[in-house]
């Protein structure tokens, strides 16, 4: 969020709303989600995604799901991207930022600490901003990772 000076902060104000949404509350997670959107000439949406573990409390971090010494990141940037190969060859409305030749506009990899949230069938959800790893106008984008590849990650340590 940025901030206004004193004569644009009623401006400023006016247009942004922020919500809240539970998107799961299972018997294992509580994931909230909070959405911000921001308007002027063109509107922005930013989402921040909050798991919390209900047996423990804790607030999780994707690296919390998986063993220290497993490569989660590059497994799951890799489904991710072949999921984004399968959506471009669908639908060719959907462009994503792989294959560019364009390095800063290159999706390399998920953050070790991409957001996320856990779906009502438990699994991980990796979430991205508008414009992180497509153009702006696909919005915010989530991408399911298999259980099965999740699984595969926990056995491997």
């Amino acid at each position: 969020l940025h901030l206004c000076d004193r004569r644009q902060r009623q401006m400023c104000i006016r247009d942004r709303t922020v919500d809240s949404k539970v998107v799961t509350n299972s018997s294992k997670y509580y994931c909230v989600m909070l959405s911000a959107f921001s308007s002027q000439a063109d509107g922005y949406q930013a989402d921040a995604f909050y798991t919390i573990e209900k047996s423990t409390g804790k607030l999780l971090e994707l690296s919390d799901l998986f063993p220290e010494n497993v490569d989660y990141v590059d497994v799951l940037t890799a489904q991710i991207k072949k999921q984004m190969r399968q959506n471009m060859k669908k639908d060719e409305n959907n462009v994503y930022f792989l294959d560019t030749d364009t390095p800063a506009a290159l999706f390399d990899k998920i953050d070790e600490n991409q957001q996320f949230y856990i779906n009502g069938k438990d699994e991980i959800v990796i979430c991205f901003a508008e414009g992180d790893v497509a153009p702006a106008s696909m919005g915010t984008l989530h991408f399911v990772i298999p259980q099965k590849v999740v699984k595969e990650l926990q056995k491997n340590s």
